[in-house]
């Protein structure tokens, strides 16, 4: 949302000492159903790696399903140079798993 507000996509009022943004219920319906957002965030998947940069977030049903999904984006990422900045809770027997040779 910070980045559609920067771009003057979608306008937001700020408040408070940390200029905090917020946002009208209307202008949300307005920017979620514009031909803007969509031009923008539809894109085939093969497109990701060729944009620049990309900000990626993920969601998962459980843990077996992460590793599945992450572990394939991570080895293309990191194999083409790319940055990751992976935010995760240190679960040892997970990153073991991720990080493990012929997996």
């Amino acid at each position: 949302m910070r980045r559609w507000t920067n771009l003057r996509l979608l306008k937001c009022y700020r408040i408070g000492k940390r200029h905090e943004r917020r946002f009208s219920k209307s202008d949300l319906i307005e920017f979620l159903e514009s031909e803007t957002l969509q031009a923008r965030t539809t894109r085939p998947d093969g497109e990701l790696s060729a944009t620049g940069a990309v900000h990626v977030s993920t969601y998962y049903r459980n843990t077996t399903q992460q590793c599945e999904i992450l572990r394939s984006y991570f080895i293309e990422n990191s194999r083409s140079g790319g940055r990751t900045v992976y935010l995760y809770n240190s679960d040892h027997d997970w990153i073991v798993r991720i990080c493990s040779p012929g997996r």
